[in-house]
């Protein structure tokens, strides 16, 4: 006496990827927006020490000026 197997599908296997690359073009925008930050910061921080330093969460701020 043989035994005798049924296979049932109960479901389905899908297999999906995704990559966090950008193109090449909002790299160069992502970089020159940082680089206009760099030189905006250095440019603050020759004026530090004549400004009265107000506490600011700036996170936000800065992430706007980088994905503009």
């Amino acid at each position: 006496m043989e035994k005798l197997t049924n296979d049932v599908v109960v479901g389905k296997f899908i297999k999906s990827s995704w990559s966090g690359m950008i193109s090449s073009s909002d790299k160069a925008r992502l970089l020159g927006n940082l680089d206009e930050l760099i030189r905006a910061v250095k440019k603050a921080r020759m004026r530090a020490n004549q400004i009265e330093v107000t506490p600011e969460a700036i996170g936000d701020k800065l992430f706007e000026l980088i994905h503009r």
